[in-house]
This record gives C-alpha cells, structure tokens and sequence, in this order.
C-alpha cells in the first residue's frame, strides 16, 4: 500500500513508547497511562492527541522492519476513529516523518484476541402466559417512538419481585404480580429481601440525598479544578459519603476508592468530566445523586439498570427489524459485567460491553446514556402516555423524577 493512499484518513498522529513514556510527554488520561505496558506504544489523533488505539512492538523494532498489531481501540467516541483505517486486529507496518505516522501495508483481521469463556453464561428468560410481546413501532419510527414503546411495554408488561435459585426462578415470599410503572416502583426491595422496601429506600438514601444537594449548592463547582479548593470538612464528609454509596450497592472497593470522589461530583454537576475523575457503576450512582434535579441529571448505571434497558431496546428493536446503528445514540449504550441475578441476558442484537477505557470517551458514552434515560423520564412526565404519576412513600402522587425511574429500572433488570 502505497503512503499516499491514506491521505484521506487524518492521522494527524504520534506514537508514545512506554520506555520512553513520562507525564510530561503528552497530556493523555490517567487511565490510558496506566493501561501502557512492556512493550506496548499508543497512537494520538488529532489537535488534542487524544488516545485512539495501541499496539505492541519489541524492543528495537520499528514498524517498518516489523509489523505490529492494533490491540485496543481506546477512544470510540473520538469524531475522527470512523475515518482511521486501522481497526482492532489489523496488523499494520509505519515509518514517522516529523514525529508523524505514514501507514505503508495494512493486513485486515490479521489478528484475534484469543477468545474468552463469558463470566456468566446468558439465562433464558422466565415464561408466563401473560408476558406482553414487544410492541410494534411505526413505520420510519424515531428515537421517540422507541423510547415511547419501552415506557409502554413496561406500563402493560407484568412484574413479580422473583429470586433465582439455580435454574429455578421463584417469587420472593408473597410477591404479587401486577403490571404498571406505579406498581413496579412500589414493589422495589434489595436482593436479599422478601418484602417491598419501597419507603425505606427512600428513607435510607435521603440524608446523603440532600448533603449532596447542599455541597452541590455551596461552591462554584465550575471553578473547583483540585481538590486542595474544597473545604477539609466538606471533603471528607463527600468520601464518606461515596463509600457509603458503594457499600449501600454492595459495591468492591479497593483502597484509596474514595479519593476521586471531588472529581466525580465536580464532574456530575457541571456535565464537564475531569481527568481525575473514574467513572464505574459506583460513580455513577454517586454521580446520579450529586446532579439529581439538574437539567442535565444523570442516571446511575449498573449492571441491572443496564440489563433492563439493553434487554428491552433489544427486543423492541430486533422485533421491527431494526439494529442499534439505526439510531444515533443508542450506540453509546452499555452492559456492565454482573455478578449475579439473571444477568446478561440473551440478546438478539450486538451490543457493547463495559464502558470505555480512555476516561474522556467513558463520560461521553455516560452523558449520552444518561440522556436517554432521561427521555424517558420525559416519556413517563408527557399526559399523552398515560403513564399513572409516581407514587409517593407518603401516600401522595407527584411527577417521576430520576431517583425512582432508576428504581424501577434495577429491579426490571434481575
């Protein structure tokens, strides 16, 4: 392959070996630097070098005398990986002019990860005769029409709180089975629990609920870019708070988990990630909590949220013939690894899995989750879908707010 029949791919690049690798290199993410190992170089595209993909290469190799392979896509997100010509298992040869990469050769598919056993095999799906089928959409449907389908299929679709015990799938003590989002909400419980613990949720979370809602409104967080500007008191009562998040989701933490937590919440709060900033199933409900009530709220995303959603657009969508690919944003959507439960489920439809390495592309693929889920808090909000108004612990009624879709989502996802 000729040089020059790349020219129309703006791999406007530079390639970082780890030997050589320091902070002072190249402004990359903290996740993408400790990803660099032995032997491995990463590609930068673009004015802002952000990571696209990355490679191995012996020592004292170039990539002229020997071919390396693309291993990892870091960045899909990134508005220019569509157009790079490489894709994870090409092999490929280069040579650098003026600290830029020319591809000489490319060799598509030369290279395969080898294959790993999946953590847990996909459970078939409990039967009962009064399961609705998925709805039908309307011809040349939009985004709108799919996300109105999945609020009503989860209005009329009935719902019994069940617990798997091998292969058997049984109710949860004297669990009713009804149908409707009011209802849903109402049954919500822990895994462990034989009954709904619908007002104690509320109960338990509402003193973190509103101490982040006051840190949220005693800075300029807009402003806070380290953690030094921060009140010492304020800084320890929002790490505390985050681990207690993790431990209310029986969430592993490894030591020193709650020193990101500025970084999460300034990030949440300004719809803005920083670099410090990991982003995990704990993070995004810590996340959810500090942005609840913003324009732009963000919605947790663990791996029952994700199995509801993920498993629901699915069948609405492989049962009108459609894909994810025909719809802008649900590409962005994500599973996340299970422990248990009835997750992942067996899906018709290629959907990925876990967020996205780079941290800059993890919040992207967040922020625009995070927006579907509220259109269909939107959904649930507009009379036209005659969705019942959400239920309060108090007996009242009021408007469905991010809190308790997610939920209704959580349990919809076991």
């Amino acid at each position: 392959m000729n040089p020059d029949d790349n020219k129309k791919a703006p791999i406007h690049s530079v390639i970082i070996r780890s030997s050589y690798f320091n902070s002072a290199s190249i402004n990359l993410p903290l996740a993408v630097k400790r990803e660099l190992g032995p032997g491995q170089v990463i590609f930068t595209a673009g004015p802002e070098q952000t990571p696209v993909f990355t490679g191995t290469l012996g020592k004292g190799e170039t990539g002229i005398q020997k071919p390396i392979y693309c291993k990892a896509a870091y960045n899909e997100a990134h508005p220019l990986l569509p157009e790079l010509p490489l894709q994870v298992g090409d092999k490929f040869t280069f040579e650098i002019k003026n600290g830029r990469i020319h591809i000489l050769s490319i060799v598509k598919n030369a290279w395969r990860p080898e294959a790993q056993p999946p953590r847990y095999q996909p459970k078939a799906q409990p039967l009962f005769p009064d399961q609705q089928p998925p709805p039908k959409l309307p011809e040349n449907p939009e985004a709108s029409d799919v996300v109105r389908a999945f609020v009503q299929w989860m209005q009329t679709d009935p719902f019994q709180r069940l617990h798997r015990y091998g292969d058997r799938l049984v109710p949860r003590g004297t669990a009713k089975r009804g149908s409707g989002w009011d209802f849903r909400l109402k049954e919500f419980s822990y895994t462990r629990s034989w009954v709904p613990l619908f007002a104690q949720v509320h109960k338990t979370t509402a003193p973190v609920r509103q101490r982040l809602k006051k840190l949220r409104e005693k800075y300029d967080w807009s402003q806070i870019h380290e953690k030094d500007q921060i009140d010492k008191k304020d800084l320890q009562q929002l790490e505390a708070d985050a681990v207690w998040m993790a431990d209310w989701a029986e969430s592993p933490q490894k030591k020193g988990f709650a020193e990101p937590a500025w970084a999460v919440f300034a990030s949440a709060v300004t719809a803005t990630p920083r670099m410090e900033a990991p982003l995990t199933p704990p993070w995004t409900r810590l996340a959810a909590f500090a942005s609840e009530g913003l324009p732009e709220q963000l919605t947790a995303w663990d791996s029952r949220i994700a199995a509801s959603v993920i498993y629901r657009l699915d069948q609405i969508l492989s049962a009108n013939g459609l894909a994810p690919e025909n719809f802008e944003n649900f590409i962005y959507l994500r599973h996340l690894p299970a422990i248990g439960g009835t997750r992942p489920r067996p899906l018709n439809l290629r959907w990925r899995s876990g967020f996205p390495k780079a941290l800059d592309s993890a919040w992207v693929h967040y922020f625009m989750i995070s927006q579907f889920v509220r259109d269909i808090l939107a959904a649930l909000n507009d009379p036209a879908n005659k969705i019942p108004r959400m239920p309060l612990p108090d007996g009242g009624e009021a408007d469905w707010d991010m809190f308790d879709l997610n939920l209704v989502l959580f349990m919809d996802g076991y």
